[in-house]
């Protein structure tokens, strides 16, 4: 899951590996510009390497600024990622209880039976005593990051907070069901 600092995982990998190429371009760049020097001047080493060399320091010229271009962007902008990211697991994570609401939205019976099942199937490989519990709790901390990545974007994107949001309310109202329901309340007084 992304994890609520600047830019998640996920995109500063991305983001590092698109600097390191960066630096690797430029380094390579003026190191080929130096050999460029040495075969000028050298007889032997003939005018095809020379123009190939030449060649070669064009074409990294002309991807460095590009390459520079989108580190910047992603940079910029790297919360939307982060949102989309946060997004994407709890939609791998909660899919079924997604896939309920979306099935069967006028059927509060089956939502809430859908969504015990989920529970349960979730916690079936979890030794633990109060799966609802547990459940409600991930649930809650999940709700909560992605609650505080979307109120701390600087830009609003629209689509991605309107996406956002809607995830966030049907993750609550599963949250709702999932505390009103009997499973929950015996092992909250228990």
């Amino acid at each position: 899951m992304a994890t609520h600092k600047r830019g998640g995982d996920s995109i500063n990998i991305y983001l590092l590996y698109i600097n390191q190429t960066l630096k690797k371009l430029r380094f390579n760049r003026n190191r080929l510009a130096e050999c460029m020097q040495d075969v000028r001047f050298n007889e032997g080493v003939g005018a095809y390497t020379y123009r190939t060399m030449k060649s070669l320091v064009a074409d990294i010229d002309h991807i460095i600024p590009r390459l520079d271009y989108v580190y910047s962007y992603m940079r910029q902008h790297d919360a939307y990622f982060v949102s989309y990211e946060c997004e994407d697991t709890m939609w791998i994570k909660y899919g079924k209880e997604l896939d309920a609401i979306r099935v069967y939205p006028h059927n509060p019976y089956r939502l809430s039976d859908e969504f015990c099942t989920a529970c349960l199937e979730k916690n079936r490989y979890v030794d633990s005593s109060y799966p609802y519990i547990d459940y409600v709790a991930a649930l809650r901390k999940d709700v909560s990051l992605l609650a505080d990545i979307i109120a701390n974007i600087p830009y609003k994107y629209r689509d991605r907070l309107s996406a956002a949001q809607n995830l966030i309310t049907n993750l609550e109202y599963v949250k709702q069901t999932i505390m009103s329901g009997e499973g929950y309340n015996r092992e909250l007084y228990s």
